[in-house]
């Protein structure tokens, strides 16, 4: 397989295409026997071997295609058109918050949860992962999960909620919400938990890429202490383990302060 080249001959003062052939595996295509004339060649953008990839030349777009200038062939003349395209990363963002942001949780309290994750590519990001990690003493209240208003239960492993949201359009913004009790018996204290979101720029294709959102985080207080929430963008990549600076903000009451975490301090998250 390969991306969908077209030529047309104007005929008339009316463009008619002639044949249509797929790139070979490096990407070239040919047509012959062709007599004297004016042609243009189409590349079709909705090819799926184009999926993540951007025009990098100056063809114009039509349509679904981009189109080459009209190149006027005599009787033994060959022609080239060449079309470049880039495979660019996708580029998520992950946003975070419950109910009881700016205030304190009690013991035995259910909280309400929202995840807000959005593609601000310019492309699909296809197989889109929303993951968050809840800390101890804090349970997911089952048949509570909705992705967009429709009801959808995560995947539970210990602490950790999965959502599979699918294939993300270009600024499509998807919105997660579910509750969550704290324990009867849960100490008072803070209580970070961290989620994140990750998708990739091809739907399968060993050149493929996945991009993760920054880390969205809530600071939970019980009993004691102000809630907040905050956000970091991740550094590096061990094993299954995602290591970032702890260097977050806090928002709360429209004022901007450096977080609870001690700044440039590394910390571990492991999803599995």
């Amino acid at each position: 397989m390969g991306v969908a080249m077209t030529l047309g001959k104007l005929s008339d003062e009316k463009w008619v295409e002639v044949e249509t052939k797929d790139t070979g595996e490096n990407g070239c295509y040919a047509f012959g026997n062709l007599g004297p004339g004016e042609y243009r060649v189409k590349e079709d953008l909705t090819d799926a071997d184009l999926a993540g990839y951007f025009p990098t030349d100056n063809w114009k777009t039509d349509g679904d295609y981009r189109v080459s200038e009209t190149i006027v062939m005599s009787s033994g003349e060959n022609f080239t058109v060449d079309y470049f395209n880039d495979l660019n990363p996708i580029s998520l963002t992950l946003n975070k918050t419950h109910n009881k942001v700016g205030g304190t949780a009690s013991r035995g309290e259910t909280l309400h949860f929202t995840l807000t994750v959005k593609n601000t590519a310019k492309s699909t990001a296809y197989g889109v992962v929303v993951r968050d990690v809840l800390p101890n003493g804090f349970s997911y209240v089952t048949g509570t999960a909705k992705v967009d208003a429709v009801a959808l239960e995560p995947t539970i492993s210990g602490q950790q909620l999965t959502w599979s949201v699918g294939d993300m359009a270009a600024d499509q913004e998807i919105t997660i919400t579910y509750d969550v009790k704290v324990s009867d018996s849960q100490a008072e204290g803070g209580y970070p938990n961290v989620a994140v979101a990750y998708g990739t720029n091809r739907p399968s294709d060993p050149d493929m890429t996945t991009s993760y959102s920054n880390f969205a985080f809530i600071y939970t207080a019980v009993e004691v202490g102000i809630s907040l929430w905050c956000f970091c963008w991740w550094s590096g990549f061990r094993g299954d383990y995602w290591r970032s600076f702890r260097r977050c903000y806090r928002f709360t009451n429209n004022v901007v302060n450096y977080s609870h975490f001690n700044d440039f301090s590394w910390f571990d998250y492991r999803f599995v």
